[in-house]
């Protein structure tokens, strides 16, 4: 599922992809990026069905947050020095569903998540999208949505 989405609407139109992919009979991978990985999880929370796939690349979302019932996996790929999320924790309480999970990776309980640590090769925000990092990134990606 490919969504490329600016800030206004964004989850509305997530919501309509997914529901477009879900009636073709479709596999449904959903990638957030940063704040995308909220807007994701706000649209899944609208949309009935299951078997959605959801990843979380550098998420700026609590390390506990709750999984939509439609997710059947979910991977978030993290750096400990992802210093932006860190700084989005701080004004959780002004931005509600902000937090530090891209870079401490998930604290929760749900069996369906779960995280890689990309510290090692990626540093910062956004490091998992540059060079080698990318590489490994993608194909990890790959693996995830093709994973039974």
């Amino acid at each position: 599922l490919k969504v490329r989405f600016g800030r206004h609407g964004a989850v509305a139109r997530i919501v309509n992809a997914i529901r477009d992919a879900l009636r073709a009979q479709q596999a449904v991978v959903v990638v957030g990026y940063s704040n995308g990985f909220n807007f994701s999880l706000k649209a899944l929370r609208l949309v009935s069905g299951g078997g959605v796939r959801l990843a979380g690349v550098h998420p700026a979302a609590p390390a506990r947050f709750e999984v939509p019932d439609i997710v059947r996996r979910c991977w978030i790929a993290y750096t400990r020095s992802d210093w932006a999320v860190r700084a989005a924790s701080y004004v959780g309480w002004l931005i509600p569903g902000w937090g530090r999970l891209g870079a401490i990776g998930y604290k929760g309980t749900d069996p369906r998540v779960t995280d890689t640590d990309y510290s090692d090769v990626a540093a910062g925000h956004g490091g998992l999208w540059r060079g080698e990092a990318l590489r490994t990134l993608a194909d990890d990606l790959c693996k995830f949505a093709e994973a039974p």
